[in-house]
């Protein structure tokens, strides 16, 4: 579908209601393509998989995936394998799921997150953690966090935490 059918889908999504699943690997989808489909994030309600795995996009799509994922609360699984992200791309997603409280994203594929765990906030042997594990250790910090702000025990209020 290249990365004008990647748009046209984009834009579809927009309104989506319906779709949950989205598999668009191996569609020689560019970072144009892929910085619609973030865009798409920000809005989308419905979508709880989506597959971008296989195309030839890099850090300025993985940016932008990153900033849609810090407005989506629906997916739960991103498969980013065997794409062009390198370190700056992988951390803005890391960056992205620890910002973004609501987000419930259990499965990131393609993206291994161990060797940011130090720049996350977790303790040093997050770096021999699974994703999996440094993602749902990223969820219980946040969790913590708004719970002590609940309390009143928050930093910003006056508190400990």
């Amino acid at each position: 579908i290249g990365t004008d059918g990647a748009a046209a889908i984009a834009n579809v999504l927009m309104s989506n209601t319906t779709l949950k699943e989205l598999d668009l690997s191996h569609n020689s989808i560019t970072a144009e393509g892929i910085v619609a489909l973030g865009k798409t994030l920000t809005r989308n309600k419905a979508l709880r998989e989506l597959d971008v795995s296989i195309n030839p996009f890099g850090d300025a799509a993985y940016t932008a995936l990153a900033e849609g994922l810090r407005h989506n609360v629906t997916l739960r699984m991103l498969s980013l394998a065997n794409t062009c992200g390198q370190k700056e791309g992988r951390m803005a997603i890391a960056l992205a799921i620890r910002d973004s409280p609501r987000l419930e994203l259990p499965t990131v594929v393609g993206v291994s997150f161990e060797a940011f765990a130090r720049q996350l906030g977790l303790p040093s042997e997050g770096t021999s953690w699974s994703s999996e594990r440094v993602i749902r250790e990223l969820s219980v910090l946040w969790r913590d966090k708004l719970l002590a702000f609940a309390m009143g025990l928050h930093k910003r209020l006056g508190g400990g935490v």
